[in-house]
């Protein structure tokens, strides 16, 4: 890596002010709080899900994280979109998906994660080397949800697709592929 990227790498890491977790295999992890959000039930990390950091954006990454309450916000009117329009696959009625879509977004991103009555909490940001990455809400309150909350994905800073998070997805994105 030349060095003018490798040092402006480091810069964009140093500014995100994360805890170093593990490194292998697998990826990068760097683990962290905002200011106001509730961390008690897991805070906030980053996942790089590669283990080449060569192979990162990290600029990306960093423009991503440093406005990361715009992106859930993004990500939570996706999610009111796609519940509106297919409130079964959320083991929704029909009028309990309008009566979630209908519901404002709030003005205060911390406010509402921190909150109990919030459907979703706790985001947690995956990122790889593409421009594709995600937000995954780890708590999920929707009848359907299962234990690993509900994923909204992107590509650059449009959300694309939601999904929930089985088994699979977990065990692809945090074990090692097979060789």
């Amino acid at each position: 890596m030349e060095a003018s990227k490798k040092h402006l790498q480091n810069r964009v890491l140093e500014r995100l002010s994360y805890s170093y977790q593990s490194s292998g295999e697998c990826g990068h992890v760097w683990s962290g709080t905002f200011e106001g959000l509730d961390s008690s039930d897991g805070g906030f990390f980053i996942l790089l899900d590669r283990p080449d950091l060569e192979l990162v954006d990290l600029c990306f990454v960093g423009t991503i994280v440093e406005e990361w309450q715009v992106h859930v916000l993004a990500a939570l009117e996706y999610l009111r979109l796609e519940v509106k329009s297919r409130p079964g696959y959320f083991g929704l009625t029909h009028e309990a998906a309008d009566l979630y879509a209908s519901t404002d977004l709030p003005d205060n991103v911390i406010s509402y994660l921190n909150s109990r009555d919030s459907p979703v909490r706790n985001p947690l940001f995956v990122f790889d080397e593409s421009r594709d990455w995600s937000i995954q809400l780890l708590e999920c309150d929707f009848p359907a949800s299962d234990c690993y909350g509900v994923l909204v994905s992107f590509h650059d800073e449009k959300p694309l697709s939601v999904s929930y998070c089985s088994d699979e997805y977990w065990a692809a994105v945090h074990e090692p592929e097979a060789e």
